[in-house]
């Protein structure tokens, strides 16, 4: 069984969001910050973070001090984020992609860019659903693993055990710092 995300308008559900990062990376291989890096302005997005107290004021202007235009990678795959692991662990990649759901569910221009940016892949399937959206009920269950007991897995272990919807609920309640130290290696 699955459960397919059939309008734009599903997207005001941040959990749906993430799912559809997720199995956009899943399905074409590709890390969906890489690819939709300027899918956002990103100077509201990063005073989002600073309203979410997910960045500090110092973070906020080391931000603002680049020079060269900023990116989603440049945020979410940073050491000014994520110092020790520059978004590159398990744990800040699920951070990273929870924080990008919440901020993208918000406003109808947003979910528009989200469902056009996944709509616009190859393999689209015969109802013109993409592949993308549809999402496998194992991944819609949350089995309330205790964060304490995720920081103790190993990557092979989190990827068997964590279904969506409990990436998704360990990246809401996860601190930045938390992420960055827990489970070095990202492979999805």
């Amino acid at each position: 069984m699955s459960y397919t995300i059939k309008s734009v308008d599903e997207l005001k559900n941040p959990f749906l969001c993430y799912c559809v990062f997720r199995e956009f990376n899943k399905e074409i291989y590709e890390d969906y910050i890489d690819i939709h890096y300027d899918i956002i302005d990103t100077i509201p997005f990063l005073f989002w973070l600073k309203g979410k107290n997910v960045i500090t004021n110092e973070q906020l202007e080391k931000y603002l001090s680049i020079n060269d235009s900023l990116y989603l990678t440049n945020i979410l795959k940073d050491d000014k984020l994520f110092p020790i692991t520059c978004g590159m662990s398990y744990l800040s990649n699920i951070k990273a992609y929870t924080l990008l759901a919440e901020y993208m569910c918000q406003t109808k221009e947003f979910r528009e860019k989200l469902w056009d940016s996944i709509n616009d892949i190859e393999n689209n399937i015969v109802s013109g659903i993409s592949p993308v959206c549809i999402i496998d009920d194992t991944e819609m269950f949350y089995h309330n693993y205790h964060l304490y007991y995720v920081f103790k897995m190993d990557i092979y272990e989190a990827q068997q055990l964590l279904s969506y919807k409990d990436q998704f609920n360990i990246g809401i309640n996860m601190t930045v710092s938390e992420a960055d130290t827990c489970i070095p290696i990202i492979e999805f």
